[in-house]
């Protein structure tokens, strides 16, 4: 909690920041099991400054009781086996209900799709609770969309090699992977940090004729 990077605007509610405070306390807490835990957190006012206050902070935990994992469900889909959906996910029947673990099974899943050109693919987890036993039972509705294809590649910044190489494993009119393609771009940019990564490609889809339109710009900005 005292990592956090805590501020608020001169216009915004002093009490903002409180949300941002519960969050490591609830997300360590559903890694255990105690899914419907209640926090109340009362912030105390202890020196105020120009452009700093000090707090003392009380949180009152109601961690509820500890709940396992029943099945994991899957509904809508119809790309992928339900064995292979339910192999994204760690958490197994029995096991402490782990609210992360779920939220990564969620993200598996998105990519297993992406990776079909599936990538509208929503997957929408409806939680149900058996408070008799203690278990929690999870189904995914899955809203698959449209599998996309690449309709252009555009390249920009890269040696002539280099882009001849990228454009002749992306190509016009195959299922569009962009997983694929993020591991190609950084095998010919070794070191390339994700984040700049998300702004070297840009995707634009044309829904009508179930396409996409790549480019990838590795120009430096210009200089404002």
């Amino acid at each position: 909690m005292k990592q956090l990077d805590l501020k608020v605007t001169q216009e915004g509610n002093d009490s903002d920041w409180l949300g941002y405070l519960e969050v490591p306390v609830r997300e360590t807490l559903q890694t255990q099991g105690y899914f419907r835990v209640v926090l109340e957190t009362t912030p105390y006012l202890i020196r105020a400054e120009t452009h700093e206050r000090h707090y003392v902070v009380k949180v009152e935990i109601n961690s509820g009781p500890k709940y396992r994992l029943d099945e994991i469900h899957f509904s809508g889909g119809t790309v992928f086996a339900e064995a292979e959906l339910r192999a994204q996910f760690s958490l197994h029947h029995g096991e402490l209900f782990n609210a992360s673990e779920i939220r990564d099974g969620l993200e598996s899943m998105t990519t297993l799709y992406s990776r079909k050109g599936l990538i509208d693919m929503t997957p929408e987890p409806v939680i149900n609770i058996d408070e008799k036993n203690l278990l929690i039972d999870v189904v995914v509705k899955i809203q698959e969309g449209k599998q996309y294809r690449v309709k252009t590649v555009e390249i920009h910044g890269l040696d002539p090699q280099a882009e001849q190489a990228l454009k002749s494993q992306v190509e016009p009119g195959q299922v569009f992977d962009e997983i694929a393609l993020r591991k190609l771009i950084k095998k010919h940019m070794a070191g390339l940090r994700t984040d700049i990564l998300n702004d070297v490609i840009q995707v634009r889809r044309d829904v009508p004729n179930d396409s996409v339109d790549l480019l990838v710009d590795f120009r430096p900005c210009p200089k404002t």
